[in-house]
């Protein structure tokens, strides 16, 4: 189905939303119609959004005060972090439109780990980042919108090579570190539960401890000291 006929079914006049759907990535485009302040907002998983029109402010306990979000720029939110968002523009003939990608931990890292990048755990935890977009990355956003809402057959293969592109930029900038504190601290944490799990269930298993070493990593291990 098409991006714009999505689009046209409009059943909110805040930040209603036609999302597709592919492997480790759901593409989504909100249009809010009319003015409103401190609308929540969460990303479940590291979420990319970048302005199509319109003018946002973005809230967040990591920022001092709210910043202008325009068309030209990316906004990348951990995942689980929530912000409020003022559309002092928005309205029924002009919506404010903004495009995001939600990806999954697992293709950060696959990608992470093919450009050779180190993945940490870090004390402090960035959340959110603001970026101006370079003339390369604003068309990626457009070539996935497309590819997003077409229905080809190699469909799939061309959103599994726009994400990683789009990754591989991200990753060459100043949100590296954001992008590889989120996938590191998610992957910890389900090796760690994982660990948890088998634990109870192999508690008189004499290699128990080089086992749950060899789940979790040496990294993780060294942070927790087991």
């Amino acid at each position: 189905m098409s991006l714009q006929l999505e689009r046209s079914k409009i059943s909110t006049l805040i930040d209603n939303r036609a999302a597709f759907n592919s492997e480790h990535v759901q593409l989504c485009v909100y249009d809010t119609y009319q003015a409103c302040e401190r609308i929540p907002f969460q990303a479940e998983q590291l979420m990319f959004c970048a302005m199509h029109t319109g003018k946002k402010i973005m809230h967040h306990h990591s920022m001092q005060s709210g910043q202008e979000f325009l068309p030209g720029q990316s906004f990348i939110i951990a995942g689980g972090e929530q912000v409020e968002i003022d559309f002092p523009d928005a309205h029924i003939k002009t919506p404010t439109s903004c495009l995001t990608i939600e990806v999954d931990s697992q293709k950060v890292q696959e990608v992470a780990e093919k450009m050779r990048l180190e993945q940490a755990f870090y004390s402090e935890q960035a959340t959110t980042l603001q970026l101006r977009n370079n003339p390369l990355t604003q068309q990626l956003y457009q070539r996935l919108v497309d590819t997003f809402s077409e229905n080809q057959r190699d469909r799939e293969v061309l959103i599994d090579l726009g994400i990683s592109e789009l990754l591989v930029r991200m990753l060459q900038d100043k949100s590296r570190q954001l992008v590889l504190q989120h996938c590191s601290q998610l992957l910890g944490y389900n090796a760690l539960q994982s660990a948890i799990s088998y634990i109870k269930q192999n508690l008189k298993n004499k290699t128990l401890y080089r086992d749950v070493k060899k789940m979790i990593g040496s990294d993780i291990c060294r942070k927790y000291r087991c």
